[in-house]
């Protein structure tokens, strides 16, 4: 009987950030054909109900390769502002790639958000966190995550009056 063969050192390094999968080539595949896989089931990157405007800023938060920012950029105006954030760089895309509208940044969504980020964008997006939030306790995330929307995407959050 054979020996199973050894995975090579790139493949088994695990990230002391608290990210239990690698940030290796074929992991930013995998992301990348995730991100297809569920395009194609759900049928949009910004839900239908979200106003779309010229100006529009959107963050993508633990974003990974990118890849839906990048689809996003696609679709929206040159003059919208789509800032990715990721704890890693990692698997950023190089900035020569990058439409102007688009910028990546390391950020840690369990930390506070830094000061000029607070109430900055329409659309915040956060996907696929499952794997990094502690105890099973998303709080921290969705309470430095809000703090990003702008007052008026706030009021769109809320439930109407009845």
């Amino acid at each position: 009987m054979s020996e199973p063969q050894k995975v090579p050192e790139e493949y088994s390094h695990v990230p002391d950030d608290g990210y239990i999968l690698q940030r290796h080539y074929a992991a930013s595949a995998r992301l990348n054909l995730q991100h297809h896989l569920y395009r194609q089931s759900i049928g949009y990157l910004l839900h239908p109900c979200i106003p779309i405007n010229e100006h529009m800023k959107v963050a993508d938060i633990a974003c990974g390769t990118g890849i839906w920012l990048l689809d996003l950029a696609d679709q929206l105006d040159t003059n919208a502002t789509l800032d990715g954030f990721d704890i890693s760089a990692d698997q950023f895309p190089h900035a020569s790639t990058l439409p102007p509208k688009v910028r990546f940044s390391v950020l840690d969504g369990t930390k506070e958000i830094p000061e000029e980020l607070v109430g900055k964008y329409d659309v915040v997006r956060v996907s696929l966190i499952v794997l990094v939030v502690k105890d099973g306790e998303p709080g921290g995330w969705i309470e430095n995550l809000m703090r990003m929307l702008s007052m008026l995407s706030t009021t769109f959050l809320e439930p109407p009056q009845i």
